[in-house]
């Protein structure tokens, strides 16, 4: 399930982009959230709004420097099929993190990336939906620090030294 090839063009998307928009709603957006976080301590410009409205209007500025990760478990999730098709309006490169099978937001992605598919469309809860798509936050962060490596050393070195004083 996990195409090493999409991974790594994904990586060099991301690497190279002049901003990371990122979308995702609900359990989703936990996802979209962590990878937020991630993306910012090592320096890359990334925005993230948990407000939908807010995500639709981020795509006004995008253009064809950025890339636009989406996350959407389902892939059918009505606001996260307009904010791909917005942000290919606007020239975005597309990301998707789905579950695996065929779904709206992975057929208009460029890149489309799949998480396991065992989990239940009519949960209460998103348990392992959520940890699946965690767990490829994770790996495509891993390609990614790894591929830049030599960029983030002084950035995670000024993060240490940020958090020393913090500490004090």
């Amino acid at each position: 399930m996990i195409d090493a090839d999409a991974i790594s063009k994904a990586v060099e998307w991301i690497s190279t982009a002049s901003l990371i928009q990122l979308f995702g709603v609900g359990g989703s957006g936990v996802a979209a959230l962590d990878l937020y976080d991630k993306l910012t301590r090592i320096g890359i410009n990334a925005r993230y709004s948990q407000d939908t409205h807010c995500q639709m209007l981020e795509t006004s500025s995008l253009n064809e420097n950025c890339v636009v990760v989406v996350f959407s478990y389902n892939g059918r999730t009505k606001d996260m099929i307009e904010a791909v098709e917005l942000s290919r309006e606007m020239g975005a490169r597309v990301i998707s993190i789905t579950r695996y099978g065929d779904n709206p937001v992975s057929e208009l992605a460029d890149i489309p990336l799949f998480v396991a598919s065992n989990e239940s469309l009519a949960r209460v809860t998103a348990m392992s939906s959520r940890l699946s798509t965690l767990a490829m936050v994770d790996m495509l962060f891993a390609c990614l620090a790894s591929h830049m490596s030599d960029r983030i050393q002084p950035i995670a070195a000024r993060n240490t030294e940020i958090a020393k004083r913090r500490r004090k």
